[in-house]
């Protein structure tokens, strides 16, 4: 049963970031120059590059913005800021580089579609060895 809850769980977050996704659609994002200013250190996945971000015109400058890429080995790279909408970037302090926003819907329906389909797999599995009793007295 945990199984299920949890493969509910993951397959509901990505039925989520599909739903989102398809809201921000006509959302505007913004492509701009990030800069790696220094890597945070995580405890897993190696580092997290936080720096600074403007976007091509100009008019949007981010300090101590993370990156959800690698930046180039001149520390630099384009990188796609959205604003606004559900799911923004401004809540959660980050850039995306070109490669995160073309994998992106993606991985949000990859995630519905794995869950589900694992869960799936897993009942036609289960489903043969769940008997219930019409009486318990009749298995006498």
């Amino acid at each position: 049963m945990l199984f299920f809850v949890v493969m509910g769980a993951v397959a509901v977050a990505g039925l989520y970031y599909v739903v989102a996704g398809i809201i921000d659609a006509n959302e505007p994002r913004y492509w701009g120059t990030f800069t790696e200013e220094f890597c945070e250190e995580r405890p897993r996945r190696g580092c997290q590059s936080v720096g600074t971000w403007v976007s091509d015109d100009g008019s949007i400058r981010l300090e101590g913005v993370s990156l959800d890429g690698v930046p180039g080995d001149d520390g630099t790279v384009a990188a796609q800021y959205q604003p606004a909408g559900v799911a923004n970037d401004a809540d959660t302090n980050i850039v995306h580089t070109s490669f995160g926003v073309s994998v992106e819907p993606f991985v949000t329906v990859g995630l519905v579609v794995l869950a589900g389909g694992v869960a799936f797999m897993q009942w036609r599995k289960w489903r043969g060895t769940w008997t219930l009793k019409k009486d318990v007295g009749e298995a006498r």
